[in-house]
């Protein structure tokens, strides 16, 4: 029998690795350009946590993986974003569950005025049972989570008419509110003439006095600047809006194991940077809100929240038996 040679011995060899797939291009080694799309001023602590997450990908990646950031609604608002990325046409972007309420109403939970006590305990429910139920959810509607700990902060009351120390001082004041199903009863169920109106027309509406006031955190009162146009801060602390991190469920698939290993990884290095750089924010809005000339007031919470008890009785079916369970158990909530 022919002996090969030295050299075809080496061409079999390298073709035998080359067919076992040895040597083969990494997926990391390839490099990957995403987009992250938000809705938020880049000194609001969502827009950081988001530019944090940014700029760790592309070390832990080595530079191979990097996200360029359009903030400010530049991509659309909560909802145009949150159908692009159900579509494929954006991979990164903060999600808030009022958004996706709209597609599986068992969203709506979030939307409960008075079911937090605190941030904290919101972020380990979503981290634990309530994130077991939910996170599926959201897969089916089209987004991948990565986090959930990217909170807005507690929503309160502004308006250039009266202080809010009790339910009967909203009568007659027309606040804008966020257009979802659960939060217009809640808010009737207040005695609140609301007010649905897109985000970036309410600073002018309040400027024109088409509407009263309107209902925000305390780090976007501050960022867009509503003291210019707003006396009153009442902090009614009626909700609570959570979300995180969310990618495009459809592009997700596409993505090599490594590299979605490497941007799961990151979310969860993220986190704790996250909460810190949110309770920092919140603390300092505050205190900027007082500076500026806002007339800052607490409220009876009981008087509020006995209001929306029949609220909680209503939705309940809505939101499911294994929904309200967990919310009963980490927030003592009454359904």
């Amino acid at each position: 029998m022919k002996k090969l040679s030295g050299l075809s011995v080496l061409v079999l060899a390298g073709m035998f690795l080359c067919l076992m797939g040895i040597g083969a291009k990494p997926a990391l080694a390839q490099e990957y350009t995403f987009r992250a799309g938000h809705t938020f001023d880049l000194s609001n602590p969502t827009a950081k946590a988001i530019a944090h997450y940014a700029e760790l990908v592309e070390k832990e990646s080595k530079g191979r993986i990097k996200i360029t950031i359009h903030p400010a609604g530049s991509l659309g608002d909560f909802a145009e974003l949150y159908d692009q990325q159900k579509m494929g046409a954006l991979e990164l972007s903060y999600f808030g569950f009022p958004t996706g309420s709209r597609d599986n109403r068992k969203l709506s939970f979030d939307d409960l005025p008075y079911l937090w006590p605190d941030v904290d305990t919101a972020i380990r429910a979503l981290n634990g049972d309530l994130g077991k139920i939910v996170t599926p959810i959201m897969y089916q509607l089209g987004l991948k989570m990565l986090n959930y700990t990217e909170p807005l902060g507690f929503r309160h009351f502004t308006n250039n008419v009266r202080p809010i120390y009790k339910p009967a001082d909203l009568k007659g004041l027309k606040i804008r509110i966020y257009p979802s199903e659960l939060r217009l009863e809640a808010f009737k169920a207040m005695g609140i003439s609301a007010t649905p109106m897109p985000f970036g027309e309410i600073y002018t509406a309040m400027k024109l006095k088409t509407i009263d006031g309107q209902e925000n955190p305390l780090s976007i009162i501050n960022s867009q600047k509503f003291y210019e146009v707003q006396k009153y801060l009442s902090l009614t602390r009626h909700l609570l809006t959570n979300g995180g991190l969310a990618f495009s469920r459809p592009l997700w698939e596409k993505l090599p194991k490594d590299v979605q290993d490497l941007l799961q990884k990151c979310a969860t290095m993220s986190e704790e940077y996250d909460i810190r750089v949110f309770k920092e924010s919140e603390a300092q809005a505050l205190g900027q809100l007082k500076e500026k000339g806002m007339q800052v007031n607490e409220v009876n919470f009981a008087e509020f929240k006995n209001l929306v008890k029949p609220v909680y009785k209503k939705w309940a079916p809505v939101l499911g038996p294994e929904i309200v369970e967990v919310l009963k158990k980490v927030t003592g909530s009454e359904f």
